[in-house]
């Protein structure tokens, strides 16, 4: 059997989708009962990896790029640029998944992103804040995802 090219777009998309509610699902259960306690593994390897992705793209541009209505995720794309305009390879992709509040500007240079744990408000559950004080970005979400040098199209 062969696929042709958006054959292909379409299988890979929908296992995509797949993988992702899987992996939603993992961080659901590893959130059950959990309070501000911050020896919870979950919390603190996304804590560790956010701090050293965020510690090599802060400085750069961050744009909110997209709000997903069916799974509620904001997605802020971070990238460099070489001169006004020109953009360098390379990007930061953060997914601040269930976002409960966002509050700040769509678009900002020379970023200075933070990640740490907090009380998601009405659900008394530990979540994640991603703020950037410089500009007054606070983004409270469930679960957050970091990912770097991510395709976009």
């Amino acid at each position: 059997m062969s696929c042709d090219g958006s054959q292909q777009r379409a299988t890979l998309a929908a296992i995509h989708r797949v993988v992702r509610l899987f992996h939603i699902g993992r961080m659901a259960r590893c959130l059950e009962g959990v309070t501000m306690n911050t020896n919870n593994p979950y919390f603190e390897e996304i804590i560790k990896s956010s701090r050293t992705f965020l510690a090599r793209w802060n400085g750069a541009w961050a744009d909110m790029w997209s709000l997903t209505p069916s799974l509620k995720t904001l997605r802020i794309l971070i990238r460099r640029e070489d001169r006004p305009g020109v953009l360098l390879p390379g990007n930061l992709l953060i997914s601040c998944i269930d976002p409960v509040t966002i509050e700040g500007p769509v678009r900002w240079n020379n970023c200075n992103l933070r990640v740490t744990t907090t009380i998601l408000p009405e659900r008394q559950e530990t979540g994640f804040l991603v703020a950037d004080d410089s500009v007054g970005l606070e983004i409270i979400c469930g679960a957050l995802e970091v990912e770097e040098n991510v395709k976009l199209w």
